[in-house]
């Protein structure tokens, strides 16, 4: 019942499958049954936390009302806790404002990522790059 309810979706229903998968002697073992453990455990810290939906209605409030910087800053904030959401939505910031960011007269925000393979100045499409990374492997 709960397996059937945790493909469902339901937050409660992944939060007791999870537990209950924990019991099994060999998920501490069997990587594949570990990472679905863990997988259905942070879909119930991500949708059950106020702070991270908070930080998430935030970024987006700012992404509509035109601040990239505030709204890359928030995206970034999540993708460092590990929230998938947070990942896609730096890297889509970086991808298409990465540019004008740095570009800003007063802008704070400078990518800090090295350029895939370089070991020269980090440019701006390396920020991105790094956030589809982790987008991929969340």
């Amino acid at each position: 019942y709960y397996q059937q309810a945790a493909r469902s979706g339901r937050v409660l229903g992944k939060f007791n499958a999870a537990v209950l998968a924990l019991e099994d002697p060999d998920a501490r073992t069997d990587g594949k049954k570990c990472a679905v453990i863990y997988s259905d455990l942070a879909d119930v810290v991500f949708s059950a936390s106020r702070d991270l939906r908070l930080l998430g209605a935030m970024a987006r409030r700012a992404l509509d009302s035109g601040n990239i910087q505030g709204a890359a800053l928030l995206s970034m904030l999540l993708s460092d806790v590990g929230h998938p959401v947070g990942h896609e939505n730096a890297a889509k910031i970086w991808q298409s404002n990465a540019r004008a960011m740095q570009e800003q007269e007063q802008s704070f925000l400078h990518c800090w990522a090295p350029k895939p393979g370089s070991s020269g100045p980090a440019e701006p499409e390396a920020c991105s790059f790094h956030y589809w990374r982790r987008a991929a492997a969340a």
